[in-house]
């Protein structure tokens, strides 16, 4: 047996900060993978070519057309670059999966693309509206001008006085607001049992081979359209894309996507890493108690009212499927944050 002492070592929700993610795969698409892309952007410029007046929805692609992260994340920009529209994916059910011929056991999408006219548009509906809209707001500035006028006149200090705390207001733009994920990951147990036989060389590889699967998932601070999100249970269904008018309504979201993915990785793990649970066998450090997972999210509001949402799932990892029990501790967290 190879040595031992591999403490994974106490971590706190400050390792957000370092970005352990992986995106080596991100930047790849295959063959196929970039036929299917192209495919759904020739489907999209086809759609364009029919110049709508009106808010439309169209059901652009089937589960059958599958794009994978990579692909999903530049077609998505791809459809958002032409004014007016935007795509959404939404998880097909699994009579949906069986309604279309699907055999596989991941998330099958189906991609949806918007089309909302800009406001004030060209129409001669829109433009009398406009005119009277204008009218209006010219009569109230004359009437407003004309009663400062005799204000002014009448009592220059007093008029001068409401002006002066006026201009002290701070001009406050429209906020909305968007959720931003991230997962740190950390290795904090090693099962001796996973360098059996080792050589030092081999017992080096074994660790950095676990050390890369447990953080195969780990973010930064990453919105929720760019995220690499494991293929476990319905989570896809709970992701909180897109824009909020209310923190409130991006709080909720945020609080229901996390506490989502706590009850998955408890029950099923990542996909990737295994739900960790007590009674197993493992060469662990002597006094070594496994460290439970969260049994909800803690929020933490801020003084606007947005809300971060923490937790941590505690798993197993096995890259080499040899019935060992290396313990992660994944630290996820759901941040509001406000969008311009």
């Amino acid at each position: 047996m190879f040595f031992g002492g591999r403490s994974g070592g106490g971590f706190g929700y400050g390792g957000f900060d370092d970005d352990g993610l992986d995106r080596g795969e991100w930047s790849e698409k295959s063959g196929a993978a970039s036929a299917r892309e192209q495919a759904a952007r020739a489907a999209f410029s086809e759609l364009l070519g029919s110049k709508l007046q009106d808010v439309t929805t169209v059901e652009l692609l089937k589960p059958s057309t599958h794009l994978t992260q990579p692909c999903w994340r530049d077609f998505k920009k791809y459809v958002e670059g032409h004014p007016g529209w935007s795509a959404k994916r939404r998880a097909a059910t699994d009579a949906e999966k069986c309604q279309h011929g699907e055999t596989r056991k991941g998330t099958c999408y189906f991609i949806d693309v918007t089309f909302k006219p800009a406001k004030g548009g060209s129409t001669k509906a829109a433009k009398k509206t406009e005119s009277k809209v204008a009218a209006a707001a010219r009569e109230a500035s004359e009437s407003q001008m004309s009663a400062s006028m005799k204000a002014w006149t009448k009592r220059p200090a007093e008029a001068a006085a409401p002006a002066e705390a006026a201009a002290k207001k701070p001009h406050v733009e429209a906020t909305r607001f968007e959720v931003r994920f991230s997962r740190a990951s950390k290795v904090v147990e090693w099962d001796e049992s996973t360098f059996t036989d080792c050589r030092p060389s081999e017992a080096q590889d074994a660790m950095d081979d676990n050390l890369r699967e447990a953080k195969r998932y780990d973010s930064a601070n990453t919105p929720i359209e760019q995220l690499n999100i494991p293929a476990v249970g319905d989570l896809a269904r709970y992701l909180p894309d897109g824009v909020f008018e209310s923190a409130a309504e991006a709080n909720e979201a945020a609080k229901t996507f996390l506490e989502r993915m706590l009850t998955l990785y408890k029950e099923q793990g990542d996909g990737r890493l295994d739900a960790a649970r007590d009674g197993v066998e493992a060469e662990w450090s002597a006094g070594f108690k496994l460290p439970p997972s969260s049994s909800a999210a803690v929020e933490t509001l801020a003084a606007d009212g947005r809300g971060t949402y923490t937790a941590k799932a505690t798993l197993f990892c096995d890259v080499h499927g040899c019935d060992v029990h290396n313990v992660v501790v994944a630290e996820l967290k759901a941040a509001v944050v406000p969008v311009a």
